[in-house]
Formats: C-alpha cells, structure tokens, sequence
C-alpha cells in the first residue's frame, strides 16, 4: 500500500511542477506577478527558447517548445509569440501592439486549435492589453499552416 501512495505523491509532484512551470511562464510573458518574476526570470530553468515557425516581411511567429504539454483535458497546450515588425491592433488591444504571447489548446486527435488567451506589449514593453475569445469554438488545422507544423511536431 504504501508504494502505491508514494507513487501517487511522485505523480502528483511532477504534475505540480509541470504546471507551476507553465503558470509561472505565462505570467512572466503577461507581466503578471512583476515582483516575484524578476528572480525566477533571471534563473537558467526558466529561460525561453523560441522556436521559429514562420517569419514574413511584417511579423514573425515563434513556438514555445518547452512548454507543450498535455493539459488536465487531455488536449495538448503550448505557447506562441508573435512579433510585428510594424506595430499591430489585435482584438483586445488597448496600445499598438509590439509583441503577442498566447496560449493555445490543440485536440491532436480531431486535428484542431482554439486560443485561450493572448497578452500583449507595445514596443517600449508596457502591456498593451489582453483577449480572451468569447466563444471555445474549436478550428480545423489546415495543411501547410503554422499550427501543421505545431501538429505534426507535437501530435
């Protein structure tokens, strides 16, 4: 019995420290939680790798991919950046907007994605506002996208 419980613990562990790490990256990127962020922004386990999936003459995009996971749902869960080389107005925005973190659920099986959230800086790295989508309408990944790539990557 008790190696069951201690497995269990061990189990739970790592759960916690997954999430935390997410959590703790996704409040970093949004500016949330500036007081604690700046000594767990300056340690070498929480720094960001960015991985390039697309790049255009006026915005290029960039995958997280340390923080892919499997979310409590089941769906995969990841970060993306998305960096304009000419300030943009998403929807949500309440500043031109330099730079985009979001967070994405993909149901690898059904082949689709939907956002969950983008937080947004202006140029200067002041937050320019957050979207959350009204609606958890799933989309159909199309072939050749970035959210392919994410797919054949990660699924």
């Amino acid at each position: 019995m008790d190696h069951i419980v201690s497995a269990q613990a061990g189990w739970l562990q790592s759960l916690w420290r997954t999430t935390m790490r997410g959590v703790w990256r996704f409040a970093l990127a949004c500016g949330a939680g500036i007081g604690m962020g700046i000594v767990i922004a300056g340690s070498p386990a929480q720094a960001v790798q960015w991985m390039t999936l697309s790049s255009a003459r006026d915005l290029s995009y960039e995958l997280d991919a340390d923080s892919a996971h499997k979310d409590p749902d089941g769906y995969l869960a990841y970060s993306t950046r998305t960096t304009w080389r000419d300030a943009a107005q998403p929807p949500g925005a309440i500043a031109a907007v330099a730079v985009s973190i979001s967070r994405y659920q993909m149901n690898c099986q059904a082949k689709q994605w939907r956002l969950v959230e983008s937080c947004y800086e202006s140029a200067d790295g002041s937050p320019a506002g957050v979207y959350k989508p009204t609606s958890n309408v799933w989309l159909d990944i199309g072939p050749g996208t970035v959210m392919d790539k994410i797919h054949a990557r990660f699924c």
